[in-house]
Order: C-alpha cells, then sequence, then structure tokens
C-alpha cells in the first residue's frame, strides 16, 4: 500500500511554467519566416492554443500543409526560446513543498515530449518535487485523452486524486478520466465554468485539502 494519502497531478505550462513568451515569440517568427508580415497579438495566439476546435497551423499561418522543414524550424526556435523565456511561476515552490510535506505523490502530467521535461524541471530547480513525471509519446497521447492521469493515478496507488491545470483540455481530460479538476486563474486559459478556480497558491492549497 502506498503512503501517499493523494495523488496530485500538475499540468506543465501555464499551471508551473510561463512559456507564454516563447509560444508567441516562436509563432510571431514562423509566420515572418514563411513571408506573413503582421505578428499576432499575444491573447489571441494562446486563446487559439488552448481551443479544443481550433486548427493552429492554419490559424497562425495560414496553412492547411505545412511543410517538414518549416516544422522542423519551428521546434528548434520553440525549443531555443523555451530556454531563453520560460520560467516558473512565482507560486509554484509554494505549492509543491506543501504537496510534499503532507506526502502527496506528486505528478507532473504535460503534453510537452516526454524527453523533453526533465530539462526544463531541472533548469527550474523542481525535477525532484515530483515523484513522476509523464508527457507525450508514441505510446502517450496529448490531453484531453485520458491516458497521462490514468497512468498518474495508477502510480499513484491512491483512490484520490486530482489534476490541476489551466485551460478547457485540462479541463477536458480530468473529466475524461472522471477526476476532480482544479484550475488555476495565472495560466493562459480561462475560468473554468463547472470547476474551482484558483487565483494564487493559497487558494489552490486550500481547494487542494479539500479534496
Amino acid at each position: 500500500m502506498s503512503m501517499n494519502t493523494k495523488t496530485i497531478i500538475f499540468d506543465m505550462d501555464g499551471t508551473i511554467i510561463d512559456s507564454s513568451e516563447a509560444i508567441c515569440v516562436t509563432i510571431n517568427q514562423t509566420r515572418r519566416n514563411i513571408g506573413l508580415k503582421t505578428d499576432l497579438q499575444k491573447e489571441f495566439i494562446l486563446k487559439t492554443i488552448n481551443s479544443l476546435d481550433k486548427n493552429m497551423i492554419k490559424e497562425f499561418f495560414k496553412l492547411e500543409n505545412p511543410t517538414n522543414k518549416m516544422m522542423q524550424d519551428f521546434q528548434k526556435d520553440f525549443d531555443k526560446n523555451y530556454n531563453i523565456y520560460a520560467k516558473k511561476y512565482e507560486c509554484v515552490d509554494e505549492i509543491l513543498d506543501f504537496c510534499i510535506s503532507k506526502k502527496y505523490f506528486v505528478v507532473l502530467a504535460s503534453n510537452a515530449p516526454q524527453d523533453s521535461l526533465k530539462a526544463i524541471l531541472e533548469k527550474n530547480k523542481i525535477y525532484d518535487k515530483f515523484n513522476f513525471i509523464i508527457g507525450f509519446s508514441k505510446n502517450t497521447p496529448k490531453k484531453p485523452d485520458p491516458t497521462m492521469l490514468n497512468l498518474a493515478k495508477e502510480k499513484g496507488l491512491n483512490n484520490t486524486a486530482v489534476f490541476i491545470g489551466d485551460s478547457i483540455k485540462d479541463e477536458m481530460a480530468a473529466i475524461n478520466a472522471n477526476m476532480p479538476y482544479i484550475n488555476v486563474s495565472w495560466g493562459f486559459g480561462e475560468n473554468s465554468t463547472k470547476f474551482k478556480n484558483a487565483k494564487n497558491s493559497n487558494e489552490l492549497i486550500k481547494f487542494i485539502e479539500d479534496i
């Protein structure tokens, strides 16, 4: 039996890591690379990314089928910009340290590639605060598919698990996994109309305790 009383699962981008600048800079760099002269506004980019029904390639680049070179260049630029701009939110250490003090099983579940997560978390000095880390891979589809959350709950061996995220994709993943959800208001998405919204670390900690 696990000694952990709860499994607390965190999304990464928009919840733990603020990568909004890296995303926006890369998208606008790519637009200029393919001859689009106007930059898109940050609000539009983040809203589109967190929509369930938007074709991001078409919305951002006015293309139906991007070339392999374009996508390779995009990923290369994004990796560089992520390293420059992405950083953990100020409240993250307090929240993770609280979970550790309660001996909760702490998980990161991200749509970023599995092989990219360790370096990101180590750079932000929070890698060792997670008991389990899972990302997108060939066998693990992206949220809102519930696979990541189901695997995280199985790993934690707890009946009580909650997912904490910032977007409709995160909310839908929790619904699909039949799992409680808490939305953080400091992320990329809009407030949830179905679940609790935490405006700061104190509210989030209280909501976690109440699960």
